[in-house]
C-alpha cells in the first residue's frame, strides 16, 4: 500500500474557526468603535513640532514599507509561478494544492483591501487635523465631512 505524504491530506474546511470567528470580530469592532484606542496609540508616536515619530526615517520607510511591499510582490510572483509549474509532470506536482492555496489566498486577500478602504472611508492618522493634516475625522462607515481641496479652490 502506497503511503500518503502528511501534505496531501486534506481536513474539510472548518466555517466556525474560518468565517464564524472573524465575522463575530468585526462586529465586535463595529460595535464598540475602538476609535479611542487608536488615537491614543497614533499619540503616543506624534509630536506636534516634529510630526509623526521616524516619518522621514530611511529604514521605516525605505525598508519597511517600500522593500517589504517588493517582498511580498515577489512571494506572490513565486507562488503563481510554483503553481503553473505544479501543472506540468515536475517535482512541484505534489505541491499543488498547497500553492493553489496560498496563491488563492494572495488573491483574495490583497483584492479586498481596496473595496474596503473605499467602503470604510477611514483616513491615515497623518491626514487628520488631530495629527498636523487636512482631514477632519470621521466615525467609521459614516459620509465623509467635507473637506476644502484643490477642486473646490477652483
Amino acid at each position: 500500500m502506497p503511503s500518503v505524504a502528511n501534505s496531501d491530506i486534506s481536513r474539510p474546511f472548518n466555517f466556525y474557526l474560518g468565517l464564524g470567528i472573524p465575522l463575530a470580530l468585526m462586529l465586535l469592532l463595529l460595535a464598540s468603535d475602538p476609535t479611542g484606542i487608536d488615537f491614543a496609540i497614533s499619540k503616543l508616536f506624534y509630536t506636534s513640532q516634529t510630526g509623526f515619530i521616524g516619518k522621514h526615517s530611511w529604514f521605516l520607510e525605505d525598508v519597511l514599507h517600500d522593500r517589504a511591499k517588493q517582498a511580498v510582490i515577489t512571494v506572490g510572483i513565486l507562488a503563481i509561478a510554483g503553481f503553473l509549474l505544479s501543472l506540468l509532470p515536475t517535482r512541484f506536482k505534489v505541491r499543488r494544492r498547497s500553492l493553489g492555496y496560498l496563491v488563492l489566498a494572495l488573491v483574495v486577500s490583497t483584492s479586498i483591501v481596496t473595496p474596503l478602504k473605499t467602503l470604510t472611508a477611514v483616513h491615515c492618522p497623518w491626514s487628520l487635523r488631530d495629527f498636523g493634516g487636512s482631514e477632519t475625522y470621521t466615525p467609521l462607515l459614516s459620509e465623509r465631512t467635507p473637506t476644502l481641496t484643490h477642486e473646490a479652490e477652483i
